[in-house]
């Protein structure tokens, strides 16, 4: 396995991940802009090798930039470094270009050849439950894409309320468009449960608009238009998704959990950037659904 196959690579207590474009340190996300990470990724691509300025700037940007750019970003990435613990890792060889020095090596499981790490775990919805307990207590953020998830509501309603009684956390519901009846109907017709989901809906609806004025700030409600085929929920950044059926019989529910590493990633990240092209739900508007209980 060479270096440039991993999807995911790390040194000392930092990780970088490829797919997402993002740094982590111990664990936790650290802020790290495009550039700066189109850098990074070139040189731990090419750990212990110096990378001349000019592959440098060909390799890490799309379009022509002065040589200062360069520059810029390895000024910025070491001192990142230096303020999470790190050390000196890149180091400019005079007259060469950039090597990273470190001990580089590739994140446990993220070989692009080993399928079995493209997903951290798989299963059947109902066996996530204690696995959705131990997401809610890390998490500062969630995003959750859903018909209605009744039992997962009732089931860890207690630790929604205390995720969201946390100062920094964020939640973000997606759910259903009740106004579209083509949407609708085609949900109707399409699970065994199926005369039952615009009641069902509406009161997910009820439940996130009590959850948006109880932490005020802290909860966005949006609507989607399309069918859905399956559910997402995004603690951080760790997405477990469950598939929907496309036959109306009763189904165990493949559901998979996967993180930024995996090449699938890109398919659900792009998923969520597009639905949160559509407006947030306006406090009159939840005033009316809670109003209307």
């Amino acid at each position: 396995m060479t270096i440039s196959e991993v999807s995911c690579y790390e040194f000392d207590a930092f990780r970088f991940y490829v797919n997402g474009g993002y740094l982590t340190h111990e664990g936790h996300r650290i802020p790290i802009q495009r550039q700066m990470a189109e850098v990074l990724k070139v040189l731990l691509r090419n750990a212990g090798s110096v990378v001349s300025k000019d592959s440098l700037l060909a390799e890490a940007w799309t379009v022509s930039v002065e040589d200062q750019g360069a520059g810029q970003q390895i000024y910025l990435l070491r001192k990142l470094f230096l303020e999470y613990g790190g050390r000196r890792y890149i180091k400019t060889e005079k007259k060469r270009g950039f090597l990273f020095d470190g001990n580089v090596r590739p994140c446990p499981g993220s070989h692009d050849g080993n399928l079995v790490s493209y997903f951290s775990r798989h299963g059947f919805f109902e066996d996530y439950t204690e696995r959705f307990s131990e997401l809610f207590a890390q998490a500062e953020s969630l995003t959750v894409h859903f018909i209605h998830s009744r039992r997962w509501r009732e089931n860890h309603r207690h630790e929604i309320n205390a995720f969201l009684a946390r100062r920094d956390a964020r939640l973000t519901v997606f759910l259903p468009n009740l106004d579209n009846q083509v949407l609708m109907e085609g949900l109707k017709d399409g699970f065994l449960d199926g005369q039952s989901i615009p009641h069902l809906t509406k009161e997910a609806y009820e439940d996130f608009a009590e959850y948006y004025f109880a932490f005020p700030g802290k909860v966005s409600i949006r609507r989607f238009d399309h069918y859905p085929t399956y559910s997402f929920y995004l603690f951080d950044d760790v997405l477990i998704a469950a598939m929907y059926p496309t036959v109306v019989t009763r189904h165990q529910v493949p559901t998979l959990e996967l993180s930024p590493e995996s090449p699938y990633w890109a398919f659900f990240e792009d998923d969520r950037k597009i639905l949160l092209t559509t407006p947030e739900l306006s406090k009159s508007k939840l005033t009316k659904i809670r109003n209307n209980k």
